[in-house]
């Protein structure tokens, strides 16, 4: 990450730090600790290393929102750029536009604050209420339900027109918070005791970010949702990882990825059994053009992989 002062900026064109080499090197640095605890379960040795080694660089890591690497978006529906979660709501499948209720039920039984804010009321038998959609449903199931008794995001605060758009964010100070916490449950570049601060600081950092734009943690759910106290290692590794996937809502390949390295929260596979036989994919198939266009390697790859070329094969790091 060494850079000569001579080189040019690319200024305005930098999405996410406007030519600010020191920035850069913050995001380089964090990504590196992003990658280390990737690993953690494939190669322990070689993600302590890379995650001591992130923590203890002069370059820093994200040190605050201020640092977060985020693409400008528009509320505008016409816009190329928009908020993928906008984008969803126009021109994706209608059926994925409903909130899935295992985040919705997530959310209510915390009586977390970002629940009004991220997801919109429906009127259900007179009552006005928060109501996810069941994952994987039958086609019978599909063909009965009232959608409008299910959840969409809140057009209010996601998508409103006189409001600043929410940015898409690539990698956020709340995420390196959450990655400093486990890394001090293992005793790596930090202290045990440091990992609850290190949780809040990622959970009060996610709660301030738009369109949440909350400046404190209420006591209430800090207390009663977020606390270590008398818990086990496990169990607070639970919670890291709980609040992480609340926070990547949106970002669904990362939630995806980190679902799978740590698999908290705990998610239950629907009723429709599909072509993985009712298990949760782990992995995404490749497309016929690679097949086709390369398909010396892709036997290679299907080769090395458990299950051959389906969606409960593994990558190499998913090992939980």
């Amino acid at each position: 990450m060494c850079y000569l002062q001579s080189d040019q900026s690319y200024g305005a064109a930098d999405f996410f730090y406007q030519g600010n080499i020191k920035g850069w090197q913050k995001f380089g640095n964090s990504l590196k600790l992003r990658l280390g605890m990737r690993i953690r379960y494939a190669n322990t040795q070689l993600a302590e290393k890379t995650v001591k080694e992130a923590m203890s660089s002069s370059y820093g890591l994200l040190a605050s929102n201020k640092d977060n690497a985020t693409i400008p978006t528009y509320n505008d529906a016409q816009a190329e750029n928009q908020n993928p979660i906008l984008r969803q709501s126009i021109t994706g499948s209608s059926d994925l536009r409903y909130l899935a209720n295992t985040l919705i039920d997530r959310l209510k039984e915390d009586n977390d604050p970002r629940l009004p804010l991220l997801a919109e009321p429906v009127i259900v038998n007179g009552v006005s209420t928060y109501q996810g959609i069941g994952v994987a449903l039958t086609d019978d199931e599909l063909s009965q339900l009232i959608r409008s008794n299910y959840s969409t995001p809140n057009k209010g605060t996601w998508f409103g027109l006189n409001s600043d758009p929410i940015p898409s964010y690539a990698m956020t100070f709340s995420d390196i918070s959450f990655y400093k916490a486990e890394a001090a449950l293992l005793g790596w570049r930090a202290d045990p005791a440091q990992a609850e601060v290190y949780f809040l600081e990622g959970v009060e950092a996610a709660l301030a970010l738009p369109p949440y734009n909350l400046n404190q943690i209420p006591e209430s759910y800090k207390s009663e949702v977020l606390s270590f106290a008398n818990i086990s290692d496990d169990k607070k590794m639970e919670k890291i990882a709980t609040q992480k996937w609340i926070h990547l809502f949106g970002r669904n390949m990362e939630a995806f990825a980190e679902w799978r390295r740590i698999v908290y929260p705990k998610l239950s596979p629907g009723p429709n059994a599909g072509s993985t036989s009712g298990k949760i994919p782990r992995r995404g198939i490749y497309s016929s053009e690679e097949v086709e266009l390369n398909n010396a390697n892709y036997k290679e790859a299907v080769d090395r992989m458990t299950n051959g070329d389906s969606f409960l094969s593994r990558v190499w790091w998913d090992k939980n």
